[in-house]
């Protein structure tokens, strides 16, 4: 589980530290549209591009880790139970 957290961070935070240029057409008079009505489009570009980025690292990562999960044998017969009761019995 802690693999899992230390891909999430290192992801999250690949996105917040470069940045670049993009430049964007569209039909006239749709940012216009959009500004006249309070929505500040260059902000909402970068925030789906941003959110775009951060959910396409994940699901990689997911991916990765969905891959690694498979790779691991599966637990004996009997290991829940017996897991359950010993942290029972623990308390």
């Amino acid at each position: 589980m802690r693999s899992v957290y230390k891909i999430f961070i290192s992801t999250y935070t690949q996105c917040l530290h470069v940045s670049e240029v993009v430049s964007v057409r569209i039909r006239k008079g749709v940012k216009k549209y959009l500004e006249e009505r309070g929505i500040n489009v260059s902000e909402a570009v970068r925030s789906y591009l941003e959110e775009l980025a951060w959910k396409t690292r994940l699901r990689e990562s997911l991916k990765q880790f969905d891959e690694t999960l498979k790779k691991m044998p599966p637990a004996p017969p009997g290991f829940a139970t017996r897991s359950v009761r010993e942290d029972r019995d623990s308390h």
